[in-house]
């Protein structure tokens, strides 16, 4: 998913991993954007934490706790 959307109020933007309201805008790291995106793209779904960290989280040692 390259192109911008929308969640709630905000513009999302993939590219440059921002989201932008209003004239405030926040920079996301790389990681935090794949998840946002990941998330987008089941909506209506209960993605389960687990899927989160075997996509993003891979070869580590990592708890729940890493996406709260």
């Amino acid at each position: 998913m390259g192109t911008s959307f929308r969640v709630g109020t905000w513009q999302v933007d993939p590219s440059s991993r921002t989201l932008s309201r209003a004239g405030e805008s926040i920079t996301l790291s790389p990681r935090a954007m794949d998840v946002l995106v990941h998330l987008v793209k089941h909506p209506g779904e209960v993605v389960p934490g687990s899927q989160l960290i075997e996509a993003y989280w891979p070869r580590s040692v990592t708890s729940p706790n890493a996406i709260q």
